[in-house]
This record gives C-alpha cells, sequence and structure tokens, in this order.
C-alpha cells in the first residue's frame, strides 16, 4: 500500500496530480485540436480513492484496493467508455442549436407551454386584406410588458417551417422571438410591427427617393433568400412590414423553399406598382398609369420594367434607382401617416 502523511495539507496532494498538463496536440491535415486527459483524470482517480481511506496511527494509509475499484468504476461508466482508445480524448456533443445549422446565440428553444400565460392578447392586426393576414397583437405579462406579434402554425409541415424560421435570419427580415408548443398548434411570437406596405401604398407622398428606401431594403432582404438556395414564393405588400423608424423588413419567411427559380423577382414587379400607384392592373399586366407623377424616363420606372427581365434579386441591387442616397429614416412620416389611416384595420379586443 501506499502512506500518505496527513499532516500535510491535502492541496499538496492535488497540486502533485496536476504538475503534468493535459498535452494539447493539433492534427494539421484534419485541423483538429484534441485534449488528452489521461493525467488529470488519474487525478480525480485518486481524489476519489482518498474518500475511501483509513488511518493508521497518524498517518493516512490510501489502499492499493481502493484505487484498483475505483479505477474499474470508472471504465465501466459510459463517459470513460467514450475515451477515445488511442488519444485519450473525449467527444464534444454537439447542441442541438449547432446539430440544426443555426448560430448558437439565434437558436431559439421552444418552450411546451401555452404562449397565453406568458402574453396576453391585445387586439387583432389586419396586415393585408385576407383572412391569413390577420394577426394578433399581444403584451408580455412580466414587468417588461413589451409587445410582440404572435402567429399560430398547425398541419404537417409545420416542423419544417419551424426550422425555416430558425435558419433565415436576416436584418431585412422579421425576427422571431420565441416558440411555444401548445396541444396541436405551435405559436410564434415576432417582433412587433404593426404597418405593412399595403398601409402605405399610393400614398402621394412616396417619390423616388422614398420608393428606393422602401425596395432597396426588400431587394436587399430577397437576395438573402436566394443567395441561400431558396424563394419567399409569396411575397405581397402585406408581408412586406415597416418599423415606425423606417426599417423594412419581409414577413412570412417560414414558408420560404428551396428554389432556384425567380418568382420572388416577379412578385416584386406587383409590390412596386402597388407601391407607386396603389393598385396594380387588372390584366396582369406591369406598368403605371399616372406617367406625370412617374415620367417613363425616371428611374423609378426603369426599376419597374427591370423586374420583369431580371432573374435574380442581385441583378436589381445596382439598379441607379437603388444608387439613389435613400436612408431608412426618410420614411418614418410615411408609416406614421399609415398608422393614422389604419385605424379600421384591427379588432379590439383580441377574443
Amino acid at each position: 500500500m501506499t502512506l500518505l502523511s496527513a499532516s500535510e495539507p491535502y492541496f499538496r496532494v492535488w497540486t502533485f496530480s496536476l504538475t503534468s498538463t493535459p498535452k494539447m496536440s493539433s492534427i494539421r491535415g484534419n485541423r483538429t485540436t484534441q485534449l488528452g486527459f489521461g493525467e488529470l483524470q488519474q487525478t480525480q482517480l485518486l481524489s476519489s480513492s482518498l474518500e475511501q481511506a483509513g488511518t493508521i496511527g497518524d498517518r493516512t494509509v490510501l489502499d492499493s484496493g481502493a484505487l484498483e475499484r475505483s479505477s474499474k468504476k470508472r471504465r465501466r461508466s459510459p463517459n470513460r467508455e467514450a475515451i477515445h482508445s488511442t488519444t485519450g480524448t473525449l467527444p464534444l456533443e454537439l447542441p442541438q442549436s449547432v446539430r440544426s445549422g443555426v448560430r448558437a446565440h439565434d437558436y431559439i428553444r421552444e418552450k411546451h407551454e401555452s404562449p397565453w400565460t406568458r402574453y396576453r392578447k391585445v387586439y387583432l392586426l389586419q396586415l393585408g386584406d385576407e383572412d391569413s393576414d390577420r394577426v394578433v397583437v399581444a403584451t408580455q405579462r412580466a414587468a417588461s410588458f413589451d409587445v410582440v406579434t404572435v402567429r399560430s402554425m398547425s398541419g404537417p409541415d409545420v416542423d419544417n417551417k419551424i426550422a425555416v424560421l430558425q435558419k433565415v435570419r436576416h436584418p431585412n427580415i422579421v425576427t422571431p422571438l420565441e416558440i411555444f408548443r401548445f396541444q396541436e398548434s405551435v405559436y410564434v411570437t415576432f417582433e412587433h410591427m404593426p404597418i405593412s406596405l399595403y398601409h402605405m401604398a399610393g400614398n402621394p407622398e412616396i417619390d423616388e427617393l422614398k420608393l428606393a428606401a422602401i425596395l432597396g431594403q426588400i431587394v436587399t432582404g430577397l437576395n438573402y433568400i436566394a443567395e441561400n438556395g431558396m424563394e419567399h414564393g409569396s411575397l405581397t405588400c402585406s408581408n412586406v412590414l415597416v418599423r415606425p423608424d423606417g426599417h423594412v423588413k419581409i414577413f412570412d419567411q417560414e414558408g420560404c423553399r428551396r428554389s432556384t427559380g425567380c418568382r420572388d423577382v416577379r412578385a416584386l414587379s406587383f409590390i412596386t406598382m402597388e407601391v407607386m400607384q396603389g393598385f396594380t392592373r387588372e390584366d396582369g399586366g406591369v406598368g403605371v398609369e399616372d406617367l406625370e407623377r412617374w415620367p417613363a424616363d425616371s428611374k423609378a420606372v426603369g426599376f419597374l420594367s427591370e423586374t420583369t427581365s431580371a432573374t435574380s434579386p442581385r441583378e436589381l441591387l445596382n439598379h441607379p434607382l437603388l444608387q439613389l442616397p435613400w436612408q431608412k429614416e426618410q420614411l418614418k412620416g410615411l408609416v406614421s401617416l399609415a398608422m393614422i389611416e389604419m385605424g379600421r384595420l384591427f379588432k379590439y379586443p383580441a377574443d
């Protein structure tokens, strides 16, 4: 057996067991870093075995049998079995956020409870002219009382929608905040953006500079979606939202799907027309009727024409209209006016 002096401080034993620094080696070919935990594990074995030590007079006796039993216990443990037999390294278990392809700080952990335990419904908001454009506006029950937009989802493809929401993140796409699974539905809270382009379309205050501020932000968001091999697929004025500070963001992104087509560019034709004059043509054509306000040789009409032939949002990013010195803050007045005019587009109370 091994004898250790009880008169020597215990930390001397702990310090002695860590004098060998864990080995670190890098395999350049595989770009992998390995940590050797062999010596550290021996330290843990020694510390564990001290708990089983006996005493003889004024000396502490460490039973070699206790050390052997502790070593066998370690070998039987799942973590011990996971240690690589050659390198002595431990495998790293990836968190769910990494496995899903989402950056850890963006991943939203789902809550299995009703959203209404944390939020209180305030009113229903109509973002467009369809029933599907209706969302719930709610406030937190906690001290902050933050306002959010709540949307419910269900059906066989709901998991795919949530996966898309987790991955599609961009400054020009509405930010999801929390996800709740309750009974047969999924509820998602989003940052609150009460105004859509549907509420602003045709406003006589819209000039080329403000039009550029709107379209420039939409095209930037669509370009991000396209560069990730997807398309929105159902873009309208109703699901392009605007914050009071003029920040424009794309909504309904959970419906994004893999595609190499250019349907989003075609949809942008009708959005541009509607924003410029308040309506689209009944025959499905692309053009504007008020040539005094929007001359045929204007950058705005040129952009509208370009949407009929472009094959991707990237082709539109460098259009002369979007090169104008626009700023999102130039939209603040338009948003304020839209908030006054949209009084008929909500229902209170929400239930």
